[in-house]
């Protein structure tokens, strides 16, 4: 399997506070109100005003957003907040980068300019687009796992992400289901209302699978103006997003826990073949992580154990199948593992943290 490295900016650690645009709350508003809720009382209540829903440059914690999700949802009585709000979501949410992927010729090139600026809009996660003979697997990582609950923010993403592909694919959407990693909030049957194909859940990972054959034809889109103002346009846009780039460090174990990630599982992820992923020796790689403080051995192991800790508190996904997903040759490894950090195995940590 082929795995698109995608170079993350302003990743320190994994602890590291991870920041979104609060954009990426755009039709909050409107949300709020289907619902009866106060908008004002919300954003007041975590920070926010208004003007935060259209700002171009204001970010927030993600623990904010997701603390913000999960009080909505609860209060106003709607396991599906996130959502529906995220269907509310379009390209103009995304700022500058919206701009310069509603300008890409072909969905192609709309991958790669979201490969290479998506940390302009949100540190927490990345996509990675795969192509499997006649389908497309567009799939979500997570860089964050110190949040308690983050299930209404992983189907805002997902929602958000479904419908801004059918913004810009039109007619060449057509998807065949969406994949989740956690358990519903609701039941199955308004998933696939709401996305109008299959939801499953306790997979892997949040994906959304569709079909294929599309990533190099036009995209139709309504464009005013000549090509020249709409190539300046582009240019302008693509220097400023480069200039917000250059703005962050780039981070050497932001990369390889990224790298990590998309290779558990896949008996890709030795430090040999992630050293390769980065163009480096193996010595290189272990030097930058030791200037950083870090071993790459308890990276992984850190990496591995924060996201077995998501799929045991947010899904129902089998222990058995779960140690797979992770890497581990047997089950028995893989509860002698966690039980070493944890100090008992993954099911009892599953039953005590879930059960009220």
């Amino acid at each position: 399997m082929t795995f698109l490295i995608n170079l993350l900016f302003g990743l320190t650690a994994l602890s590291h506070t991870y920041f979104i645009r609060t954009s990426s709350l755009h039709g909050l508003d409107q949300q709020i109100e289907s619902v009866g809720g106060n908008l004002s009382e919300v954003l007041h209540r975590f920070g926010l005003a208004e003007s935060s829903l259209t700002s171009e440059f204001e970010r927030i914690d993600v623990q904010v957003l997701v603390a913000l999700l999960n009080h909505s949802a609860t209060t106003f009585d709607c396991p599906g907040f996130a959502l529906q709000l995220g269907s509310r979501q379009n390209l103009t949410m995304l700022g500058a980068l919206g701009a310069l992927i509603a300008n890409c010729a072909t969905a192609r090139d709309a991958k790669k300019v979201v490969s290479a600026f998506m940390a302009y809009h949100n540190q927490t996660e990345y996509w990675d687009w795969q192509e499997y003979q006649d389908i497309v697997v567009v799939q979500r990582f997570d860089n964050f796992y110190e949040v308690s609950d983050s299930r209404q923010y992983h189907e805002l993403a997902l929602s958000a992400c479904f419908h801004l592909l059918r913004a810009f694919l039109g007619s060449y959407f057509k998807p065949i289901r969406v994949e989740m990693s956690h358990s519903p909030l609701s039941e199955k049957r308004s998933y696939n209302a709401h996305f109008g194909v299959e939801t499953r859940f306790n997979q892997e990972r949040d994906a959304i699978v569709m079909q294929g054959g599309f990533m190099d034809l036009p995209i139709r889109q309504e464009k005013v103006g000549t090509r020249q103002t709409h190539d300046l346009a582009k240019q302008t846009t693509r220097h400023y997003l480069e200039s917000l780039r250059g703005q962050f460090q780039d981070d050497i174990v932001g990369q390889v826990a990224t790298l990590l990630q998309q290779t558990m599982g896949s008996n890709e992820s030795s430090i040999d073949n992630i050293a390769q992923l980065l163009h480096l020796n193996r010595r290189t790689l272990q030097r930058k992580l030791q200037a950083k403080g870090v071993i790459f051995r308890e990276l992984f192991n850190e990496t591995r154990h924060k996201k077995a800790k998501w799929y045991l508190t947010s899904s129902r996904m089998d222990i058995t199948l779960m140690s797979s997903v992770l890497g581990y040759n047997d089950v028995s490894n893989f509860s002698r593992a966690f039980k070493k950090i944890e100090g008992i195995s993954p099911q009892k940590w599953r039953h005590k943290t879930v059960s009220p």
